[in-house]
Order: C-alpha cells, then structure tokens, then sequence
C-alpha cells in the first residue's frame, strides 16, 4: 500500500482546519485536509456520501482505478 499512497503528516492547524470544514465525521475531515495539503487529485472511498461537503473531488475504488490505472 505504501509504494501507490503517501502518508501525509498533518500538525495542529490542519487539525483545527478539519473542524470548520462542516463533515459531521472529523476523521473523514482530516482525509479532507491531508488531501488539500499535498494538492491531492481526489479522495477515495467506500463512503462517498459522507464527503458530500469536501471541497476535493471524491471516487469510489472502482471509479479511481478507471481515472487512474495503477499499472
């Protein structure tokens, strides 16, 4: 999993930053902010309905990996 996904440290201000966000699920606004931190294309998961808010465009696993191919 490491070799196709980065792991991308966040500090207290991106914290803070997933507080204002208005995603009722904190951790799926930390997602958010990791992505927008490293100019992410978009976020991908199982749960698009609770991104509905993310200002980064959200795929299913299926949709990303038509977007994008990981050959």
């Amino acid at each position: 999993l490491l070799s196709i996904v980065r792991v991308v440290p966040l500090d207290g201000a991106a914290f803070q930053r997933a507080l204002t966000l208005g995603i009722s699920d904190y951790e799926d606004a930390l997602q958010v902010v990791a992505a927008l931190v490293v100019d992410a294309r978009c976020v991908v998961t199982r749960n698009a309905r609770d991104f509905k808010s993310a200002s980064v465009p959200v795929l299913a696993p299926a949709e990303a990996l038509a977007v994008y191919s990981l050959r």
